[in-house]
């Protein structure tokens, strides 16, 4: 009678290889060879011949698990590799939504704040003026200089100052009348209007306005101006980061 001893292992490991896409069964077609009843092999023989068919089938068990290994490795790593796409794809447009967040909340921040902002720029500005006219009473005098430069006809002059400093400018009339090449006599008179540091002339050619508080509005007015100038140019969306952008 005769004997396969592969058969059961070759069968068992057949059907364990076809529960696995893609991998063949064991090949043990070497290790079924019949083994004679009759001829009565001694006992190192049958020994010797059980070591080498279970050599054969561990070596066929081993190629058999790498392939399988293989296989697992390649499948997974392509799933694995989709998953990080889907993976970044939400995470970028997660960060675009933070981002489009973030903009909303700073335009809203400028919106309340700079404002207070500008506003407490002009408030020191004139403090620091101010305390200015306190400490040089010669400011008037500056000023006055200033406007007179700027007068092309210095005919029918007249000059109001602060009540508080009509005396002082006065005093200072031979100095004033320096800057200018008017022959004419000048009128210095004092209005109510007028806060100290300021002054208004007025000739033939027109008047200058020269008083501290129209001085303060006109710079007001021009910061105000380049502020809103500077919002239109910045008042953009963020560039988005697009998903094409990301290394694979």
């Amino acid at each position: 009678m005769e004997v396969y001893l592969g058969n059961v292992i070759k069968s068992r490991l057949s059907h364990a290889g076809q529960s696995y896409n893609g991998i063949r069964p064991l090949d043990l077609e070497l290790i079924d060879q019949p083994v004679h009843r009759g001829e009565e092999p001694a006992p190192d023989d049958l020994l010797a011949e059980a070591n080498r068919q279970a050599e054969i089938i561990i070596n066929a068990a081993r190629a058999e698990a790498d392939a399988i290994r293989e296989q697992a490795y390649a499948e997974g790593f392509a799933a694995g590799a989709e998953d990080f796409r889907r993976i970044s794809d939400q995470l970028i447009d997660r960060l675009n939504a933070d981002i489009e967040a973030l903009a909303v909340e700073r335009a809203r921040l400028i919106d309340e704040v700079e404002p207070e902002l500008l506003k407490l720029c002009i408030e020191a500005v004139e403090k620091v003026i101010r305390h200015e006219i306190r400490t040089d009473p010669r400011v008037v005098l500056r000023t006055i200089k200033s406007l007179l430069r700027r007068v092309k006809d210095g005919s029918d002059l007249s000059i109001w100052v602060s009540p508080e400093e009509i005396e002082f400018v006065r005093a200072h009339r031979d100095e004033i009348l320096g800057v200018t090449d008017s022959v004419q006599p000048v009128r210095i008179l004092d209005d109510r209007r007028v806060d100290p540091g300021g002054c208004i002339l007025e000739c033939s050619s027109g008047r200058l306005d020269a008083r501290i508080k129209t001085q303060i509005d006109r710079l007001a007015n021009k910061l105000q101006e380049t502020y809103n100038n500077d919002r239109r140019k910045d008042n953009h969306r963020p560039d988005e980061i697009q998903a094409g952008d990301q290394q694979d």
